[in-house]
């Protein structure tokens, strides 16, 4: 995360790992484990050669297929503080044996080297103001044009924090603002005007 603790920041860890998978002969491959010395963007793996001229390549090495790297994990937080559901999935497709020394995971590299595709798996983060009565949702459905996000929650005590110190936003009981972060939340309420 970066220092404001706002926002993911995609980084190489220690414990990160790739498969690389003989594109003409599925069943063999390796995993490669990441080597001392990465930093957040760049990272040497090292595992046993792969037979063969032209690789998919997976990223994580959890993987065994690219059919399973394309359907993906179902993941659900479990948790307050959780972040085991946020998971970066990444595949590299005909990738030809003169190019496994330097890949990169992106469109770019892609693009550069002929007959090799990339397929990106995303990390996507909901912020959602809930209605007070709902105290356990399980669910989270967005639905938007050719995009459906479905998202399973589980064993998350949702926080109790009032966004304002008092009040209800009536002439009667206007809201009560005692933090910069309860002056900031004055934007997430609709307006209303009569005139």
């Amino acid at each position: 995360m970066p220092a404001t603790g706002i926002g993911l920041h995609l980084a190489w860890q220690a414990n990160d790992n790739i498969r690389v998978i003989n594109a003409g002969s599925p069943a063999t491959s390796e995993v490669f484990q990441i080597q001392p010395g990465f930093t957040d963007h760049v990272a040497t793996f090292s595992g046993n050669e792969v037979a063969g001229d032209q690789f998919n390549i997976i990223c994580p090495g959890s993987y065994d297929s690219v059919a399973e790297a394309e359907i993906g994990k179902t993941l659900s937080q479990t948790g307050n503080g959780s972040t085991d559901h946020l998971f970066f999935t990444a595949l590299l497709a005909g990738v030809k044996k003169a190019d496994l020394s330097e890949i990169t995971f992106s469109e770019e590299w892609a693009s550069s080297h002929p007959g090799t595709t990339v397929k990106l798996g995303g990390i996507v983060k909901f912020v959602l103001t809930l209605p007070d009565e709902l105290t356990q949702p399980t669910k989270v459905v967005l639905t938007a044009p050719n995009v459906n996000v479905s998202v399973n929650i589980k064993d998350v005590t949702l926080s109790t924090e009032q966004l304002f110190a008092g009040g209800d936003g009536t002439q009667a009981r206007p809201y009560l603002i005692a933090t910069a972060k309860q002056l900031d939340n004055i934007r997430s309420v609709p307006v209303t005007r009569s005139l």
